[in-house]
């Protein structure tokens, strides 16, 4: 039988040489920025296109961002998640 592959966290001091350590510092910023894409296709699905009046969710608008954080390779980064209001629902 098989034995079943452990996924090997990236602070377990496996990765030593600077070689891999460059590669993992610069796949980080494509990792935030696909989280700001998969962020702003969600806006785009629920509020539609920005300054858009006539759309099929008129309630529905962009409400500011805040402040927010996600974990990459055992850090934790600043990022900026948009908002958005339902005026309906009030």
């Amino acid at each position: 039988m098989p034995e079943a592959q452990q996924a090997i966290p990236l602070d377990d001091g496996t990765v030593t040489t600077p070689a891999s350590l460059a590669v993992i510092q610069a796949l980080i910023p494509l990792g935030l920025q696909a989280v700001q894409d998969r962020l702003l296709a969600d806006v785009m699905a629920l509020a539609g296109p920005r300054y858009a009046r006539h759309d099929a969710q008129p309630d529905v608008v962009r409400w500011g961002a805040q402040l927010g954080s996600i974990f990459l390779a055992d850090q934790q980064l600043p990022i900026l998640v948009p908002r958005v209001r339902d005026r309906a629902a009030q």
